[in-house]
């Protein structure tokens, strides 16, 4: 019965996923592990969205490792799967941004060039519009979420449930999900 404010990750993902397909190879799904709700629900919305577009979903699972070092992650797999020679495609979409830098990076020191040119050997793509994408190399394509809004709907809803003199309208909506921005930059 808590009140939640957050992402529309259906709406994100698949917005992400139309223009990838779009814009070239369907992309392959690079997971994190499942450490909140995100995760999950970014995984399942991505099966559906290529299930949808008439595409087979190709996900990576997420490494065991449960912790928040999606960077560490994203490199250690993007490694393995380079070096095995079992990377499943040239686009990938990972989870989140920092799960993208790491994929970057190994990317770089194998000498890859990730970006949506012609010559570039992958294509990443990821969801959240953390303030380091716009400066990675190439610059990451990704899903901004509207914090602004997210930020406005939670005070809004945090107010109402604090009024004494005005209980929460029955119609206060318990789950609030806001759509996100496709920010289209160098790397897919």
């Amino acid at each position: 019965d808590t009140p939640f404010v957050g992402n529309d990750n259906r709406q994100s993902v698949s917005t992400i996923v139309d223009y990838l397909c779009r814009s070239g190879e369907p992309p392959v799904y690079l997971d994190i592990p499942h450490v909140n709700h995100n995760s999950g629900e970014r995984q399942e919305s991505y099966i559906v969205a290529m299930e949808t577009a008439g595409f087979k979903p190709a996900v990576i699972e997420a490494a065991r490792d449960y912790t928040w070092d999606f960077e560490r992650i994203g490199y250690e797999q993007t490694e393995k799967m380079l070096e095995a020679g079992t990377l499943p495609g040239r686009t990938i979409l990972c989870a989140n941004d920092r799960l993208a830098f790491g994929v970057m990076a190994a990317a770089y020191s194998r000498g890859l060039k990730v970006g949506r040119r012609p010559d570039c050997d992958l294509r990443v793509a990821a969801h959240d519009d953390h303030p380091l994408s716009r400066y990675t190399c190439p610059a990451l394509t990704t899903m901004a979420q509207d914090f602004t809004a997210m930020a406005g709907r939670s005070v809004e809803i945090l107010l109402a449930l604090l009024d004494e003199a005005d209980p929460p309208k029955q119609g206060m909506a318990r789950t609030v999900k806001l759509g996100a921005t496709l920010v289209m930059r160098q790397s897919a």
